[in-house]
Order: C-alpha cells, then sequence, then structure tokens
C-alpha cells in the first residue's frame, strides 16, 4: 500500500511512528517507505522535516504527480485538506478509513456535575444514571492505560472539571506522562497553583463580559467572581518562562450575545490571552431527541447572523492581533465529509461510553462500545468504528451527524 500523508505536525509524525511501531493487528506495517510523500497547505510548514520525510507543499499539480494508494489526512485542519484533495481530482474513497494508527487526541468528561444551569446545554436531558457522576481516579487509569501513544488529552466534557474532586491528580498524572493536557472551565472556582503547573493550556469560556447578560446565559454564574478568577491565572502565566501555560478565552456566539464580541476584545486588551476563539452556536442534538426543536432553533438563528459575526471576527483579528492574540473561528459549515473527530480523536464519557465527538456525546442516542467494560482498542480499531468513518467520509447519511452543526 502506498500512502501519501497530508498534515506535517504533531498528529503526522504520530502515523508515521504507528507505521514502525510494533502493531500485532497490523503486522504488515513494518516500512515508512510505504509513505511516498507528506504533504501540506500549511506554508509555514514548508521544508519542515517530519521524520525523515520534508514537507511539500500541496499544490494540485504535486497532489496529481505523486504515486499513492490511499490518503491519510493528519492534519486537524480537515476541511482545507479535503478542499485541496478534491481541487486536486481526489475522490473520498482514496481517504484511508481502516485505522493503523492509534488516537492522538483523547477527550474524557471528567464530570457530569455542573453549577451553572446554562438554557442551551443537554446536560438537563441525562438519564439518572448519568446525572452527577464523577469519573474516579481508577476508571481514569484503566482509560490511560489503554492509550499508551496518546499526545494530547482534553478534560472536559458535559459537566465543570474544578467540580470533579481528583481533577489535579489526573492532571498531574498526564504531565508526568508528557501530554499535552487541556482544561476548559467556566471560571467560576478558583484553579490551584498545583493543576496549573502541570497543564498546557486553559480554556475559560466566556459568553459575555456584561455582569448582567452573563447572569442570563450562565445562571448561577458571577462574572466579576469570573473576571478575578482569570485574572489570577493570568499573572502566573506571566510568571512563568520555561514552561508558558496557553491561555484561551472561548466565546460561544449566538443571537442573543453577539453585540457583546467588543466587550470581549476590550477584555482581551486588558489581560491578553493567546487566543481568543469565537465559536458559533450549535446543535448539540439529533431529531429523534426531546429538545431537538428548540435547540435546532437557537443554533439557526445564531447561523443567519454569521455574516456579521465573521465581519466581527475580522474586526478582532485585526485589533488584537496588534498585541499578539491570536483570533480564531469556528462557524456553521456542514462538518459531515469534513470532519477529523473519527480518524484523530477519541471522546470518552465519565462512565467510559464511546461516542463519536464532543458534541455527538450522548451515549443513550449513540455509542461505539464501553471500554470499561470491555477495551478501548478493540473499540477504536472494531468494525463498528470502521463502518462510521466509511459512512463519514460518504455521502449517505447515518442518522448521527447528517446536519451537524445545525
Amino acid at each position: 500500500m502506498r500512502y501519501l500523508l497530508y498534515g506535517s505536525q504533531g498528529f503526522a509524525e504520530h502515523v508515521v511512528d504507528a507505521l514502525t511501531e510494533k502493531n500485532e493487528q497490523f503486522a504488515s506495517l513494518t516500512d515508512r517507505s510505504q509513505i511516498t510523500a507528506i504533504v501540506d497547505h500549511e506554508l509555514s510548514q514548508l521544508g519542515r522535516q517530519v521524520r525523515e520525510f520534508t514537507v511539500q507543499e500541496a499544490t494540485p499539480r504535486l497532489l496529481r504527480d505523486i504515486p499513492f494508494d490511499k490518503v491519510i489526512i493528519a492534519t486537524l485542519d480537515y476541511p482545507k485538506a479535503i478542499e485541496q484533495l478534491q481541487h486536486s481530482g481526489c475522490t473520498m474513497d482514496k481517504i484511508e478509513t481502516n485505522l493503523f494508527w492509534e488516537p492522538f487526541f483523547l477527550q474524557m468528561e471528567p464530570t457530569t456535575y455542573c453549577n451553572y444551569s446554562c438554557g442551551s446545554c443537554s446536560r438537563s436531558m441525562l438519564p439518572p444514571g448519568r446525572a452527577n457522576h464523577h469519573l474516579n481516579m481508577e476508571d481514569f487509569y484503566s482509560v490511560m492505560g489503554q492509550f499508551p501513544r496518546v499526545k494530547r488529552v482534553q478534560l472536559q466534557g458535559l459537566g465543570e472539571p474544578l467540580l470533579n474532586p481528583s481533577l489535579s491528580r489526573m492532571v498531574k498524572y498526564l504531565r508526568e506522562r508528557n501530554i499535552n493536557t487541556s482544561i476548559t472551565t467556566n471560571g467560576s472556582i478558583k484553579i490551584q497553583r498545583e493543576m496549573l503547573d502541570h497543564l498546557d493550556k486553559l480554556i475559560f469560556s466566556i459568553d459575555s463580559t456584561e455582569p448582567e447578560r452573563f447572569q442570563q446565559l450562565r445562571p448561577g454564574g458571577n462574572w466579576t467572581k469570573i473576571r478575578a478568577h482569570i485574572a489570577e491565572a493570568w499573572a502566573y502565566r506571566q510568571k512563568q518562562s520555561e514552561r508558558p501555560l496557553r491561555l484561551v478565552y472561548n466565546f460561544v456566539v449566538s443571537a442573543g450575545n453577539h453585540d457583546d464580541m467588543d466587550g470581549l476584545c476590550y477584555f482581551a486588551t486588558q489581560l491578553p490571552p493567546d487566543e481568543v476563539h469565537i465559536h458559533l452556536a450549535e446543535n448539540w442534538l439529533i431529531s429523534s431527541q426531546e429538545g431537538y426543536k428548540n435547540s435546532r432553533f437557537f443554533a439557526e438563528a445564531a447561523f443567519a447572523i454569521e455574516e456579521q459575526v465573521i465581519d466581527k471576527v475580522e474586526t478582532l483579528r485585526s485589533l488584537l492581533g496588534q498585541i499578539g492574540v491570536t483570533v480564531t473561528y469556528t462557524g456553521g459549515q456542514r462538518r459531515k465529509e469534513a470532519c477529523w473527530w473519527p480518524f484523530a480523536g477519541i471522546f470518552i464519557s465519565c462512565d467510559g461510553y464511546v461516542t463519536p465527538c464532543c458534541i455527538r456525546m450522548h451515549p443513550e442516542v449513540f455509542h461505539l462500545g464501553n471500554g470499561l467494560s470491555g477495551d478501548f482498542r478493540q473499540i477504536w480499531f472494531g468494525e463498528k468504528y470502521q463502518s462510521f468513518r466509511q459512512g463519514m467520509v460518504s455521502s449517505s447519511e447515518n442518522g448521527i451527524c447528517d446536519d451537524c452543526p445545525r
């Protein structure tokens, strides 16, 4: 088999290494010469070495000239990779869906407890068996023991991670394994120094910087208190030099708060993070779930103003770029046939269920197996997951991802 590898950073190295690591399930994969070229559309990556390979530019001409049987997309910028490949005449059936590499990224849900009651959150729909449940250390070790090669872990799910009393121990363990570790928090709880010392990335969810509106969007929240907690984390980061903590402000923009993006910009100039991420509101439910219509209405209202949002994002990029803050955006583009999740990442609920991603995270609706009562590797490499991946690069409907993120 001849592979064209599309991607040039950590995920690409992860796949290249999998070709030569001992793999009982794929014993024939022992020769890196199966890779005919490594390409990327990121101009900053051109000429970079990925192990013994030199990254080349993914131009239509090069993609047509390189001999290959299958394409391995090893970048998280999946939509752009698909666009470039299709522009060169490559068809979707050329994408490798029979994975031989383990997950590069793992998102694990620490808890389903939360101290907020946000109207747009699907946590209120949890069945009794999943509501108010912590991931315990025994199960955490069981999960991590089955992923010896994972490179990144995000501790986030439906609940507030810092409510799990074992979270600091989890983060410390991941640091000891040299795994890039991040958490997303609503900012309501002070983050202790010990945890900050072991984190690579800290993401604060900020949907408004106006106290009254913040309270409306996030009942139970107190913006003044949250701002103080963010300021403490920011001050900690400012004192770091050897291994700086990456600080991110995540803003979910909807029809109810899009006019507060100016306030977010001002806040980011006061306490500059490394990144401001603007995320258009999404529909986390599918048509068979209770509450689907309301959730879809909420998302559609956001999609209706996306052009205005994009204009504002460009303004933020211009203004915040002057002080070294990167502004990124996730919009309402269709995800199916252009989603990296089934190929790079795995989502595991606090009770061990594997679901397609952090959006389609309700195992009572759909799941691929439970690794705490089985084997995560068997799930990842199993027929059900492989079939799901094949469906993701097909125009056929699968009933789960067809309308995502709408």
